[in-house]
């Protein structure tokens, strides 16, 4: 199922087309998933999808047999994450890194936090895309003005006052974002994977620290 899946990145077999690469990045401006998308240009329906929902892939290779390691860019941030297809059906979270993008005018922001996410059953294909990201700005900004040295783990009480006000949008976010990724490997894999009820019931009522559990936080101070 995976075996084409090597190490595909934006140098990839994918993007040797000029008219594709042109298509790709010139469609992060749509708002609204179409199946019409540029389908004169010879994209494959996972790089049409992501041309769609405005996502820039980085990287996506196998570390491992089943699993698929996938880096892409949205909203300022990276997001990092490792799927394991082995047994779809007892998925019930995934581990994100979170990496803000480089801001030289803000030495001191925090650069990147992991997180635990559990996943929402019955998840489905978006039917509209988002073009921004605002939960997390709040909660990075938050994370900055924290003052960390280096490398924190945080504590519960610690995270109830990180995601006040803001967990349902952060829930919400990280929900869009995995339908959209799971989304983009079913095409890219010509796997059901939407279709294996995989989540967590409990996933549904998006209450900290029960739906995210924030891991770890990385900071760079001058």
């Amino acid at each position: 199922m995976l075996e084409k899946i090597t190490n595909i990145n934006l140098r990839s077999e994918f993007f040797k087309d000029q008219k594709a690469v042109s298509a790709y990045k010139n469609s992060y401006r749509a708002h609204a998933l179409r199946n019409d998308v540029h389908d004169s240009v010879n994209l494959s329906p996972a790089y049409r999808f992501l041309a769609q929902i405005n996502w820039r892939l980085k990287e996506m290779n196998t570390p491992a047999p089943e699993k698929i390691y996938v880096s892409f860019l949205f909203g300022g941030y990276e997001f990092q994450t490792t799927v394991d297809l082995s047994n779809i059906t007892k998925l019930s979270s995934l581990d994100y890194t979170v990496m803000q993008e480089e801001n030289l005018s803000q030495p001191g922001f925090v650069t990147s936090a992991a997180f635990t996410v559990l996943l929402n059953k019955g998840m489905h294909e978006p039917s509209e895309a988002i073009i921004d990201l605002p939960g997390f700005k709040v909660l990075f900004r938050r994370l900055s003005n924290l003052n960390f040295l280096e490398e924190l783990n945080v504590n519960n009480n610690m995270l109830y006052e990180l995601f006040d006000g803001i967990a349902t949008m952060i829930a919400k976010e990280f929900d869009y974002l995995n339908s959209c990724l799971f989304t983009f490997l079913e095409k890219m894999t010509n796997m059901k994977i939407l279709k294996q009820n995989l989540g967590d019931p409990a996933a549904e009522h998006p209450e900290i620290p029960n739906k995210i559990k924030l891991l770890r936080v990385d900071a760079r101070k001058k």
